[in-house]
């Protein structure tokens, strides 16, 4: 495939560094193409101004490639099209000029472990033994006859397990690490490389600028393909499925993170940013970064998603380890959510938790992400059996992929009236809102809001000083500001009110910037000795 020249600017580390993430799930976020209750990017046009005044720099949308949709997006029938569900070449044209014309950027999803069944490649692999394209995706014969290569096991399926499925036709395995229809293609094969580093340039000649790299510790295989150990922490009935196993050979093999690395290093070349979905240590975090060329590929921290308690000492701990792995020049994106997790209100247990996350999330010195709905406090929704689309286990996933909620009326300004929303609207759409919070000074979306403009105005790239304040219940660190400025962000992690020893802090006092309750309080003076910090709750002082 021939690229075009390219037409898009060139960016430094220190601008991709400064820059806010806001994450689209197209089929939920705005509906204005027709009445099928599927949102579309139609619908993102419309929201551009409300995007770009809440203070975002990179709209992220998932998936909007041809698809079948078994899941939802991420199994792509082809890489060049846009989805009709969601519009046309001609409106996604529009909606990259509509956004560049704001002074903000795009980041598509890219998906390079697999591709749809219904893709030509896949139905060319499997025509025949010697068709070209048979290489393109990972084909065995079994181990002996009616036996399957190995004992690997996909991602998504908890009842026949397997990663492999019989093909009757030639008389072969193809591998699957998600769905049957979502066959994997074989990166060890030079020609597929080629192909999809093509697909990357041609979507940056059609002026994108970032992408976000789908599971992209799967995409290298054990050549071999030997069996997995099992996992002695496995508990039947409390771990999901896929964890029965130790995967040594089905994903994260280090020949993967060299190619990983190469995706980020071609996009970086040409100034565009490109993040890896990859759940590993920070430890393995690190060494994805010292891959990169150019500064501009950097893993996606899920470190206060997964496996961190939300609380201030264990918070910190974490933070300010992976701080110490990296370089200070690093680029760190950070989601406290997304469409594969509960969302943050839900997941923390209360709307208090997810304002203290939201400014512990804009204060540090990493690029923020938002799935779209945090900055309204959205929370995960009971989804009856008979609406659920998920083909994860347990449907863990529908919960927080709800419509965004604009304002009161029915179906929430999601779709028309008289449409039927692919998922249920969630049952407080009429109090938590766009509409109704945009109108409340003390919101969570005015919050969001102030936040992001406070980051973007005050703060300069640099990394926080941690602050020992004896408190196991508040974290406080410090951030260097421009024109010399410092501040000091204090968060009360407890249900109680707490207190620090004034000898403890940097200053006497300090001008309270921001609270997470948005008091009346700002541009006052605090004097630190008489100063409680209220529960659950945050503070940006000026020193």
């Amino acid at each position: 495939m021939a690229g075009q020249k390219t037409t898009n600017k060139t960016y430094s580390n220190y601008s991709w560094r400064d820059k806010s993430i806001y994450q689209i799930y197209p089929r939920s976020f705005h509906a204005r193409l027709n009445k099928d209750g599927n949102g579309d990017l139609l619908g993102i046009i419309e929201k551009l101004d409300y995007l770009q005044d809440l203070g975002i720099d990179v709209i992220y949308i998932s998936p909007i490639y041809t698809s079948p949709m078994k899941d939802n997006g991420y199994d792509v029938e082809n890489y060049l099209e846009i989805n009709p569900m969601f519009g046309n070449m001609q409106i996604f044209k529009r909606l990259v000029d509509n956004i560049h014309k704001r002074n903000m950027l795009i980041m598509m999803d890219f998906i390079p472990n697999h591709t749809s069944n219904q893709h030509a490649w896949f139905r060319e692999s499997r025509a025949s033994k010697n068709n070209p394209k048979r290489n393109w995706y990972h084909w065995h014969g079994g181990k002996t006859e009616g036996k399957k290569p190995n004992n690997w096991i996909n991602v998504f399926d908890n009842t026949t397990g397997s990663a492999w499925t019989y093909d009757k036709k030639t008389e072969e395995y193809y591998l699957h690490s998600f769905l049957k229809e979502q066959p994997d293609l074989n990166w060890d094969n030079p020609e597929v490389v080629k192909e999809m580093h093509s697909i990357l340039m041609l979507w940056m000649d059609r002026k994108v600028d970032a992408f976000r790299i789908d599971v992209g510790l799967y995409i290298i295989k054990h050549p071999k393909y030997p069996d997995e150990p099992l996992n002695p922490d496995y508990i039947e009935g409390q771990g999901h499925p896929n964890e029965i196993y130790i995967h040594l050979a089905s994903k994260d093999q280090p020949r993967g993170f060299k190619k990983l690395a190469d995706l980020g290093n071609l996009v970086g070349k040409r100034g565009g940013f490109s993040m890896q979905e990859v759940y590993v240590s920070a430890e393995e975090r690190a060494m994805l970064y010292r891959l990169s060329e150019h500064g501009l590929s950097a893993p996606l921290d899920f470190d206060l998603i997964l496996d961190t308690n939300w609380n201030a000492k264990e918070v910190k701990k974490v933070i300010f380890d992976y701080y110490a792995l990296l370089k200070n020049e690093d680029i760190i994106p950070l989601p406290l959510g997304n469409h594969d997790q509960k969302r943050v209100a839900t997941r923390l247990g209360s709307q208090e938790d997810a304002r203290l996350a939201a400014m512990l999330q804009m204060t540090l010195d990493a690029v923020p992400i938002i799935f779209q709905g945090e900055e309204i406090g959205m929370e995960d929704v009971i989804i009856p059996p008979n609406l659920q689309h998920d083909p994860f286990a347990d449907n863990l996933r529908d919960p927080a992929r709800t419509p965004m909620q604009w304002d009161d009326s029915k179906n929430a300004g999601f779709t028309d009236i008289n449409a039927q929303p692919w998922l249920p609207v969630g049952p407080h759409y009429k109090k938590r809102n766009v509409k109704n919070q945009l109108k409340d000074p003390k919101s969570m979306l005015t919050l969001y809001k102030r936040l992001l403009h406070f980051r973007k105005e005050k703060l300069l790239p640099g990394r926080p000083i941690a602050v020992d304040v004896k408190n196991d219940n508040v974290l406080a660190f410090t951030r260097n500001g421009n024109e010399g400025l410092s501040f000091l962000i204090l968060l009360n992690f407890s249900k109680t009110k707490e207190t620090i020893a004034n000898d403890l802090l940097p200053a006497k006092s300090g001008s309270l910037q921001l609270s997470t309750s948005l008091s009346n309080k700002e541009d006052e003076t605090f004097n630190f000795k008489q100063f409680s910090l209220g529960p659950k709750e945050g503070y940006i002082f000026l020193l």
